[in-house]
């Protein structure tokens, strides 16, 4: 219960974030504990011995719900352009699509998505990215290119563990 509310948390910091976009330090400092909440959640939940299905589920609801609204903002308040934001949602909404379809095809599937190295990299990734476009720091393009290039392994990763599940095999049986 508390790892949920923890969870759910990210939402209120969602709409914080976009109330103080423009205030640097403030930005930020919300940041920075909605990714502190992100690792807590889980964490608080294996240590109780509190760990749910719905825990799971709700924990990266609330992280897209999250990062959507911050990198919508960003194109909002610090002109971050529109093809640059749909390289940051990318990894996000493809992993939203696949869940979704995963869910009305082989629901009972669902339960083994597992979160995997390659989204926790775009994760922090993207975190820095929006730290660094918050700040207004130089050499947005480095970090840029990073997202782009971890996310394009995460939609790999991810891609097959998704049709893995779907059952989707990539061998062509012989008579």
């Amino acid at each position: 219960m508390i790892a949920n509310l923890i969870s759910l948390s990210r939402l209120a910091m969602a709409a914080a974030f976009v109330h103080y976009a423009d205030n640097p330090v403030i930005a930020v400092g919300i940041l920075s504990a909605a990714g502190i909440s992100d690792w807590m959640d889980g964490w608080l939940a294996r240590k109780l011995g509190k760990t749910s299905r719905f825990g799971a589920l709700l924990d990266p609801i609330c992280d897209r719900l999250f990062i959507l609204p911050v990198l919508a903002t960003l194109v909002l308040v610090h002109d971050l352009p529109p093809w640059q934001l749909a390289v940051l949602v990318t990894r996000d909404v493809t992993n939203s699509l696949g869940a979704g379809i995963l869910w009305l095809l082989r629901r009972e599937e669902v339960p083994k998505l597992r979160a995997r190295i390659s989204g926790k990299v775009v994760t922090s990734l993207q975190f820095w990215s929006v730290v660094h476009i918050v700040l207004g720091l130089p050499y947005f393009t480095v970090s840029f290119t990073a997202v782009a290039l971890a996310t394009a392994w995460a939609l790999v990763d991810y891609g097959r563990q998704f049709f893995g599940l779907l059952g989707v095999s990539k061998s062509v049986s012989t008579p």
